[in-house]
């Protein structure tokens, strides 16, 4: 999508783009809990596998894709493309807001459910409001991320950058000292609404700083950031928890995300927003 996207429309597109895999983060388990209620493990493996296939069916009827190889000396190797990232201060910075903002958000995750607990819900119903509040950082995600991506090809990626990590912050902080599950659940669903203004626009940002030789060794390696933020969070979170408490564990993930403005001072503004 990113190659294939006019420069001035990359914000919007990557946002969209967002929406998607957040959709089906939601819309997965909750659709495989259903079936596999219905019909047991085993079915569910066969028709995650066709799905595979629907997706590889569609990419191949309707994606259409000018190639030319990349000439030149040699292969492409993957220490050019780290080498590529950070020579380039701009890369830099995004890769590690990158690994920040995942880590961020999944040092939380593995424990909403205790906390939720700990709030004193009544038993019966710790299972559904954990559910609530987990879902509605995502629906609020799915709905926010087009906008954020928009906004950024008309107010330039730096702007939105610091205004959606603000947003978190803002909404990160309280929910260490809520008193019960619905102050919880409103500050996760604003925690969504400006989170997911980060992940489309760090894209954009990548997209508008590489060159298109290089971009698919470059956005494999963001993939690879995403995914360590992911792996390391939950680590991190589990041992912190243990020591601290569930509490503090929301105070660190704020401080956290308060390092984020030192990193978005590395973009470049030169880039000139696309106004509308």
């Amino acid at each position: 999508m990113a190659s294939s996207t006019p420069a001035e429309k990359t914000g919007y597109a990557l946002g969209t783009l967002q929406t998607a895999l957040i959709s089906s983060l939601i819309m997965g388990p909750m659709i495989g809990g259903v079936f596999m209620h219905l019909t047991g493990l085993r079915p569910i493996f066969f028709a995650t596998g066709f799905l595979c296939l629907a997706g590889a069916i569609i990419v191949s009827l309707y994606v259409r894709e000018e190639f030319a190889p990349v000439t030149g000396s040699g292969k492409v190797q993957l220490k050019n493309n780290f080498y590529h990232i950070f020579r380039s201060s701009e890369l830099r910075s995004m890769f590690f807001l990158l690994v920040l903002v995942q880590f961020s958000i999944f040092f939380l995750a593995p424990f909403i459910s205790l906390y939720v607990e700990y709030l004193q819900v009544q038993k019966q119903y710790v299972g559904i409001i954990t559910g609530i509040v987990f879902g509605i950082t995502g629906l609020t995600s799915t709905f926010s991320a087009p906008f954020w991506g928009k906004r950024s090809d008309i107010m330039g990626n730096k702007k939105i950058l610091r205004i959606a990590t603000c947003g978190m912050i803002a909404f990160l902080l309280p929910q260490a000292f809520v008193t019960n599950a619905y102050q919880l659940m409103f500050l996760r669903a604003g925690l969504g609404l400006f989170a997911s203004g980060t992940i489309p626009v760090i894209n954009s940002i990548v997209r508008h700083a590489t060159d298109e030789k290089d971009r698919g060794g470059v956005y494999g390696i963001f993939q690879s950031g995403y995914l360590v933020g992911n792996l390391i969070g939950p680590l991190a979170g589990g041992l912190l928890s243990a020591i601290l408490g569930l509490r503090a564990i929301f105070l660190i993930t704020t401080a956290c995300v308060c390092l984020a403005p030192l990193l978005i001072r590395a973009v470049n503004d030169d880039r000139r927003p696309h106004r509308s």
